[in-house]
C-alpha cells in the first residue's frame, strides 16, 4: 500500500487519550467535575500531539474534528465551574466553546456513519447549552462517554490511493468501502466494557466475523490488537483463511500476566482486522460491531470470584469494584466488602429465585433481618463473623460485619427506586461514618404490591454517593457511598398475570 504506514505511537495516543477521559465521563457530575479540569493539560498535551503527527494527511480532519470536540466540552466543563463557583470568566470560557463546536466539520473525512451521527448528535447538544438549561450538561457528558471512537492506526498523505482500494495498476482502482462486522465473547461472555478476569489464567476468546464483500486478490484476514500494554497480557488471535464465505468464526486466547493493582485504570484492547494478499500488500477497513475490550485483571484468590452464585448478579458486583470511589479502601477492606456483598446479594438472588417472600404482604424487620442473619452466618466465609444489633453512634444497627454496616429496612407504600433511596440513605451513612468506614450497604425488602412481574435482582442493586454534613458543595477526600439491594417480597405465581 503506498504511502501508508502503520503508526505504533498515533495507537498508544488514542488509546492513552481514551483511557483517561473514558472513565472520568462515565461517572461525570457536577461534583466531581475537577476530576476532568484536573486532567485539562494532559488531554491537550495528547491532543496537539495526534493533531501534529497528522499533518499533511487524510486524517488530520479526523483529528481535528476530534481535538475541538474534547477541547469544546473542557472549556465547557470551566464554563459551569465559574458558573457554580461565581467566577468572572465564564462568558470568555462559554464563548471559546462554542467556537471549537462551530470548526467541528464531520462532512471533512470519511467518518464512520455511525460515529459520525453520534459525533453531530453531541454538537448539536452541547451547541444548545446556556445558563437556562446547563444542567443537561451531565447527560450530555455521560451520553458522548459511550461514543466508540475509531482508532486510527495509518496516515495517508493527500495523494494517496484511498485505503479500500487495490493496488493493481492494471485495473481501475476498486473504491468500495469494504466493512468488518466483529461479534467477540470473552469465555462466552460479551465484550462489554468492562470485565474482570483473573490474572495468569488462560481466558477462551471467540466470535464471529462478518464482511460485506472480499477485496480482489486478498486471501488473508487477520487481527492484531492495539493497546499500550501489551507487555502485561499475551494475546493470540487466528488468521482467517478467506473463501467464497462472508462469515466466520474467529477464535484465540488471552492471559494477563500481572495483576492490575486498585488504582490502575482498565487495560483497552481495541481489535484491528486487515486484510493480506499474496504480495504482503495490505488493506484496512472500516471496523463496525465490538471491537474493544476494557478489562482489569485481579488475584485469582480475590473474593470477588467467590462470587453470589449468579451471573447476571455477578456483573453488577464487578461494575461495584470497578468503581473509583472503592479505591480509598485498602486491600483488606475491600476484600471485606465485598465479601460481605456476595453473601447479601447471593440472598437477594435466593429469595427471588425460590420465592421466599411469596404473598407476603407484612413482616417485622427482626424477622427480615433474622432470615439475613441466618443465611450470612451459613455462609462459611462470613460464619461467625457477623454482629447483630451493635450499638453505633448512639444507635442500634441491624448488622455489622468487620466494621462495615448493613441497614435493613421493610418499604409497604413506596415502590420506586430513587424515591426510596432518597427516604433511607441517611440513616446507614450515620452509622458508617461513626464506624470509620467510606462504604455501608442498605437492604430492603419491596412488601408493595406488585402489578407487573418484578424485575431481575442485578437491576435492583444500585451504588450512590452520599453527601455529608460540611460537604454539600465540595468533594471530601474519602468521599462516602452505599450500596442499595432492593429484594421484591409479596410477588405473586407467575400464572396469575395471565388472568
Amino acid at each position: 500500500m503506498r504511502n501508508s504506514n502503520y503508526c505504533l505511537e498515533l495507537v498508544e495516543t488514542q488509546a492513552k487519550l481514551f483511557n483517561i477521559t473514558k472513565p472520568i465521563l462515565t461517572n461525570f457530575s457536577f461534583k466531581s467535575i475537577n476530576k476532568l479540569l484536573d486532567e485539562k493539560k494532559k488531554i491537550f498535551d495528547l491532543l496537539d500531539y495526534l493533531l501534529e503527527e497528522s499533518e499533511n494527511s487524510q486524517e488530520t480532519y479526523h483529528f481535528d474534528n476530534v481535538s475541538r470536540i474534547y477541547r469544546a466540552l473542557i472549556f465547557y466543563t470551566e464554563w459551569i465551574y465559574a458558573l457554580l463557583n461565581g467566577s468572572d470568566n465564564f462568558v470568555a470560557t462559554y464563548k471559546t466553546a462554542k467556537s471549537n463546536l462551530s470548526i467541528v466539520d464531520t462532512t471533512s473525512y470519511n467518518h464512520i456513519p455511525i460515529f459520525k451521527s453520534n459525533i453531530d448528535e453531541l454538537v448539536k447538544k452541547l451547541s444548545g447549552l446556556n445558563e437556562d438549561n446547563f444542567n443537561e450538561f451531565e447527560i450530555v457528558v455521560r451520553n458522548f462517554a459511550k461514543v466508540k471512537f475509531p482508532i486510527i492506526s495509518h496516515l495517508r498523505s493527500n495523494g494517496f490511493i484511498n485505503s479500500n482500494s487495490i493496488n493493481d495498476e492494471s485495473e481501475e482502482n476498486d473504491d468500495s468501502v469494504y466493512v468488518v462486522s466483529l461479534e467477540l465473547f470473552l469465555q462466552g461472555s460479551p465484550w462489554v466494557n468492562p470485565q474482570i478476569i483473573k490474572s495468569k489464567q488462560i481466558y477462551a476468546i471467540d466470535g464471529i466475523v462478518k464482511l460485506n464483500k472480499i477485496p480482489k486478490g486478498f486471501s488473508i484476514l487477520k487481527v492484531f490488537p492495539a493497546t499500550t500494554s501489551l507487555n502485561i497480557f499475551e494475546i493470540e488471535l487466528q488468521e482467517i483463511i478467506l473463501s467464497d464465505s462472508l462469515e466466520y468464526k474467529l477464535t484465540g486466547t488471552i492471559l494477563f500476566k500481572y495483576n492490575h493493582s486498585s488504582f490502575e485504570s482498565s487495560t483497552t484492547i481495541k481489535i484491528l482486522p486487515y486484510f493480506v494478499d499474496g504480495y504482503k500488500n495490505v488493506l484496512y477497513p472500516t471496523i463496525i460491531g465490538y471491537d474493544e475490550l476494557s478489562v482489569k485483571s485481579i488475584h485469582p484468590n480475590s473474593k470477588l470470584f467467590q462470587g453470589s452464585g449468579y451471573e447476571l448478579i455477578d456483573e453488577k458486583i464487578s461494575d461495584i469494584y470497578t468503581n473509583s470511589l472503592l479505591n480509598r479502601l485498602n486491600g483488606k477492606d475491600k476484600s471485606n466488602f465485598l465479601m460481605l456483598l456476595n453473601g447479601i446479594c447471593n440472598f437477594q438472588g435466593f429469595c427471588l429465585q425460590r420465592a421466599k417472600y411469596k404473598e407476603i404482604s407484612s413482616i417485622k424487620e427482626d424477622e427480615f433481618r433474622d432470615d439475613l442473619i441466618q443465611h450470612l452466618t451459613a455462609n462459611p466465609n462470613i460464619g461467625e463473623d457477623i454482629i447483630k444489633e451493635a450499638h453505633v453512634a448512639g444507635g442500634r444497627v441491624e448488622i455489622i460485619y468487620k466494621g462495615f454496616v448493613v441497614e435493613l429496612k421493610v418499604e409497604k407504600s413506596l415502590s420506586d427506586r430513587a424515591k426510596i433511596i432518597s427516604k433511607y440513605k441517611n440513616q446507614p451513612q450515620a452509622y458508617a461514618s461513626s464506624n470509620s468506614r467510606i462504604c455501608s450497604i442498605a437492604c430492603i425488602l419491596d412488601l408493595t404490591e406488585k402489578k407487573l412481574p418484578q424485575s431481575l435482582a442485578s437491576n435492583n442493586i444500585f451504588i450512590h454517593e452520599i453527601d455529608t454534613h460540611g460537604f454539600e458543595s465540595t468533594i471530601p477526600f474519602h468521599k462516602p457511598l452505599q450500596v442499595f439491594i432492593f429484594i421484591d417480597g409479596n410477588i405473586k405465581s407467575p400464572s396469575s398475570y395471565s388472568k
